[in-house]
Protein backbone atom coordinates (compact mmCIF):
# COMPACT_ATOMS: atom_id res chain seq x y z
CA UNK A 1 0.00 0.00 0.00
CA UNK A 2 2.45 2.57 1.33
CA UNK A 3 4.53 1.48 -1.93
CA UNK A 4 1.42 2.53 -4.22
CA UNK A 5 1.01 5.77 -2.36
CA UNK A 6 5.16 6.03 -2.66
CA UNK A 7 4.70 5.47 -6.58
CA UNK A 8 1.69 7.75 -6.79
CA UNK A 9 3.59 10.94 -5.45
CA UNK A 10 6.27 10.49 -7.61
CA UNK A 11 3.87 10.66 -10.78
CA UNK A 12 2.64 13.71 -9.39
CA UNK A 13 5.95 15.60 -8.71
CA UNK A 14 6.73 14.62 -12.39
CA UNK A 15 3.74 15.90 -13.99
CA UNK A 16 4.39 19.56 -11.89
CA UNK A 17 7.52 19.81 -12.51
CA UNK A 18 7.09 18.88 -16.41
CA UNK A 19 4.43 21.43 -16.20
CA UNK A 20 6.50 24.46 -14.67
CA UNK A 21 9.03 23.69 -16.95
CA UNK A 22 6.99 24.14 -20.15
CA UNK A 23 5.35 26.92 -18.73
CA UNK A 24 8.06 28.78 -18.63
CA UNK A 25 9.36 27.68 -22.16
CA UNK A 26 6.17 28.77 -23.21
CA UNK A 27 6.30 31.90 -21.74
CA UNK A 28 10.13 32.80 -22.84
CA UNK A 29 8.94 32.30 -26.83
CA UNK A 30 5.90 34.41 -26.47
CA UNK A 31 8.15 37.09 -25.33
CA UNK A 32 10.84 36.63 -28.04
CA UNK A 33 8.11 36.68 -30.67
CA UNK A 34 6.25 39.81 -29.32
CA UNK A 35 10.04 41.17 -29.14
CA UNK A 36 10.85 40.11 -32.68
CA UNK A 37 7.46 41.95 -33.93
CA UNK A 38 7.20 45.18 -32.21
CA UNK A 39 8.22 48.15 -34.45
CA UNK A 40 11.31 49.75 -34.12
CA UNK A 41 11.30 53.43 -33.21
CA UNK A 42 14.04 55.52 -35.00
CA UNK A 43 14.31 58.80 -33.22
CA UNK A 44 15.29 61.97 -34.86
CA UNK A 45 18.76 63.50 -34.33
CA UNK A 46 19.25 66.81 -32.82
CA UNK A 47 20.38 69.67 -34.29
CA UNK A 48 23.54 71.10 -32.48
CA UNK A 49 21.14 73.76 -31.14
CA UNK A 50 18.92 71.63 -29.78
CA UNK A 51 21.48 69.53 -27.92
CA UNK A 52 23.17 72.61 -26.57
CA UNK A 53 19.57 73.78 -25.56
CA UNK A 54 18.85 70.43 -23.82
CA UNK A 55 21.97 70.04 -22.27
CA UNK A 56 21.82 73.68 -20.79
CA UNK A 57 18.08 73.14 -19.35
CA UNK A 58 18.11 69.84 -18.16
CA UNK A 59 22.12 69.30 -17.38
CA UNK A 60 22.01 66.16 -19.16
CA UNK A 61 22.91 65.25 -22.73
CA UNK A 62 20.62 64.09 -25.66
CA UNK A 63 18.24 61.27 -25.25
CA UNK A 64 18.42 61.26 -21.64
CA UNK A 65 22.01 60.40 -21.16
CA UNK A 66 22.68 59.36 -17.66
CA UNK A 67 24.76 62.15 -15.44
CA UNK A 68 24.99 65.64 -16.13
CA UNK A 69 27.64 66.73 -19.24
CA UNK A 70 27.10 70.79 -18.11
CA UNK A 71 25.75 72.54 -15.18
CA UNK A 72 22.18 72.98 -14.98
CA UNK A 73 21.97 76.42 -16.05
CA UNK A 74 18.37 78.72 -17.10
CA UNK A 75 19.94 79.42 -20.90
CA UNK A 76 19.48 77.94 -23.92
CA UNK A 77 20.92 79.77 -26.09
CA UNK A 78 24.59 81.94 -25.92
CA UNK A 79 23.28 85.52 -25.91
CA UNK A 80 26.16 86.88 -28.19
CA UNK A 81 27.30 85.11 -31.30
CA UNK A 82 30.88 84.64 -32.07
CA UNK A 83 33.64 85.97 -32.22
CA UNK A 84 32.77 86.93 -29.06
CA UNK A 85 35.27 87.15 -25.19
CA UNK A 86 34.51 87.62 -21.85
CA UNK A 87 35.36 86.95 -18.28
CA UNK A 88 33.78 87.24 -14.62
CA UNK A 89 33.54 90.57 -14.20
CA UNK A 90 30.38 90.55 -12.25
CA UNK A 91 30.71 92.64 -8.66
CA UNK A 92 34.19 94.58 -9.91
CA UNK A 93 34.00 98.28 -9.40
CA UNK A 94 32.65 101.03 -11.65
CA UNK A 95 32.85 104.76 -11.39
CA UNK A 96 31.41 106.11 -14.15
CA UNK A 97 28.13 107.87 -13.13
CA UNK A 98 29.17 107.44 -9.19
CA UNK A 99 30.99 104.41 -7.70
CA UNK A 100 28.76 101.12 -7.79
CA UNK A 101 29.43 97.54 -8.07
CA UNK A 102 29.12 96.01 -11.68
CA UNK A 103 26.00 94.20 -12.13
CA UNK A 104 26.56 92.16 -15.23
CA UNK A 105 29.10 90.48 -17.62
CA UNK A 106 30.25 92.60 -20.16
CA UNK A 107 30.52 90.52 -23.21
CA UNK A 108 33.04 91.73 -26.13
CA UNK A 109 32.16 90.86 -29.41
CA UNK A 110 32.47 93.61 -32.88
CA UNK A 111 29.83 95.88 -33.83
CA UNK A 112 26.66 94.53 -35.21
CA UNK A 113 27.05 90.86 -33.40
CA UNK A 114 23.98 89.31 -33.06
CA UNK A 115 22.85 89.21 -29.42
CA UNK A 116 20.03 86.35 -29.19
CA UNK A 117 17.19 85.39 -26.42
CA UNK A 118 18.60 82.77 -24.05
CA UNK A 119 15.01 81.58 -23.56
CA UNK A 120 11.70 81.71 -24.72
CA UNK A 121 10.14 85.44 -23.41
CA UNK A 122 8.99 88.57 -23.81
CA UNK A 123 11.86 91.38 -25.68
CA UNK A 124 10.98 94.83 -24.49
CA UNK A 125 13.18 98.17 -26.16
CA UNK A 126 13.99 101.11 -23.30
CA UNK A 127 17.39 103.52 -23.43
CA UNK A 128 19.18 105.36 -20.78
CA UNK A 129 22.08 107.30 -20.57
CA UNK A 130 23.49 104.86 -18.90
CA UNK A 131 22.38 101.85 -21.16
CA UNK A 132 22.14 103.41 -24.14
CA UNK A 133 19.89 100.89 -26.39
CA UNK A 134 18.64 98.76 -24.27
CA UNK A 135 16.74 95.41 -24.21
CA UNK A 136 15.18 93.30 -21.63
CA UNK A 137 14.09 89.64 -22.11
CA UNK A 138 11.60 88.36 -19.42
CA UNK A 139 10.70 84.67 -18.91
CA UNK A 140 9.41 81.78 -16.82
CA UNK A 141 12.83 82.00 -14.54
CA UNK A 142 13.10 85.59 -14.62
CA UNK A 143 14.87 88.57 -16.87
CA UNK A 144 17.87 89.25 -18.58
CA UNK A 145 18.88 92.72 -19.40
CA UNK A 146 21.45 93.59 -22.42
CA UNK A 147 22.65 97.05 -22.66
CA UNK A 148 24.94 99.40 -24.53
CA UNK A 149 23.07 98.14 -28.15
CA UNK A 150 23.82 99.50 -31.60
CA UNK A 151 20.36 98.40 -32.53
CA UNK A 152 17.28 96.47 -31.26
CA UNK A 153 16.54 93.14 -33.08
CA UNK A 154 12.90 91.57 -32.68
CA UNK A 155 10.64 92.26 -29.62
CA UNK A 156 7.52 90.79 -28.61
CA UNK A 157 6.90 87.16 -27.76
CA UNK A 158 10.17 85.37 -29.29
CA UNK A 159 11.48 81.76 -29.08
CA UNK A 160 15.11 81.23 -27.79
CA UNK A 161 17.51 81.99 -30.17
CA UNK A 162 15.74 84.64 -31.62
CA UNK A 163 18.25 87.89 -32.53
CA UNK A 164 16.50 90.42 -30.07
CA UNK A 165 19.50 93.11 -30.70
CA UNK A 166 23.13 93.97 -31.71
CA UNK A 167 26.14 94.98 -29.97
CA UNK A 168 27.05 98.33 -29.61
CA UNK A 169 29.03 100.12 -27.40
CA UNK A 170 25.97 103.24 -26.92
CA UNK A 171 25.28 104.94 -23.83
CA UNK A 172 28.27 105.82 -21.41
CA UNK A 173 29.99 102.91 -23.44
CA UNK A 174 30.45 105.52 -26.25
CA UNK A 175 33.90 106.04 -27.47
CA UNK A 176 34.84 102.22 -26.16
CA UNK A 177 34.36 98.72 -27.02
CA UNK A 178 31.66 97.48 -28.34
CA UNK A 179 30.15 94.43 -25.98
CA UNK A 180 26.78 93.55 -24.26
CA UNK A 181 26.34 94.02 -21.11
CA UNK A 182 24.82 90.97 -20.14
CA UNK A 183 22.90 90.88 -16.56
CA UNK A 184 20.98 87.69 -14.89
CA UNK A 185 17.87 88.33 -12.28
CA UNK A 186 16.40 84.95 -11.46
CA UNK A 187 12.79 85.30 -10.53
CA UNK A 188 12.77 89.25 -11.15
CA UNK A 189 15.07 89.49 -8.53
CA UNK A 190 18.17 91.00 -8.00
CA UNK A 191 21.30 90.66 -10.35
CA UNK A 192 23.48 87.40 -9.88
CA UNK A 193 26.68 86.18 -11.16
CA UNK A 194 25.63 84.46 -14.48
CA UNK A 195 29.42 83.15 -15.69
CA UNK A 196 28.62 79.82 -14.91
CA UNK A 197 25.86 79.61 -16.79
CA UNK A 198 27.22 81.63 -19.79
CA UNK A 199 30.18 78.98 -19.91
CA UNK A 200 27.23 76.03 -20.19
CA UNK A 201 26.31 77.45 -23.87
CA UNK A 202 29.33 79.54 -24.83
CA UNK A 203 32.27 77.99 -24.26
CA UNK A 204 33.35 75.18 -27.01
CA UNK A 205 31.98 71.90 -26.78
CA UNK A 206 35.29 69.24 -26.20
Amino acid sequence: METRRAAAWVVRVRFIAGATVLSLAMATNLAMTARAAAPSVRLSALSPQQTDADISLHGRGPLGALGPTRPRGPFAFCPVDRPRHYRDDFGEPRYVGGYHRHQGIDIFAPLGTAIRAPFDGVAEVSDSWAGGLQVTLTGGRGFVFNAHLSRAGRTGKVRAGTVIGFVGNSGDARGGSTHDHFEWHPKGGPALDSFRFLNAVCRPRH
